[in-house]
């Protein structure tokens, strides 16, 4: 990422968990920007309203099975960096997941 400011998307629907994670980076990463969103939908439209240095994506949302949003997300975004996370032990969701560029799995 280039210095100063980073722009980062968490797109999480359990309340706890995005505010938790945005903690986290507050604490940890100098500069953040952070802003949460609940849906893929909300996710896709904060994209086409700015750019992103990281995209930290639920598995589960209430609104997008995460393989039809990451195609959504790169038409809006060639070049988002992505990175799934799930609690979910799912070695060929992670398989699948990676078949993308530029996007990572963290379980």
């Amino acid at each position: 990422m280039a210095q100063g400011k980073k722009n980062i998307l968490i797109v999480d629907d359990h309340p706890i968990i995005g505010v938790g994670m945005e903690l986290l980076i507050d604490t940890n990463i100098d500069k953040a920007e952070v802003e949460l969103v609940a849906s893929g939908k909300d996710a896709l439209q904060k994209l086409k309203e700015r750019d992103y240095d990281m995209i930290l994506l639920d598995v589960n949302l209430p609104d997008y099975n995460i393989f039809s949003l990451i195609p959504n997300i790169f038409r809006i975004r060639e070049n988002a960096r992505i990175l799934v996370f799930t609690s979910i032990p799912e070695k060929i969701m992670a398989k699948k997941a990676l078949q993308y560029e530029g996007y990572g799995f963290y379980q």
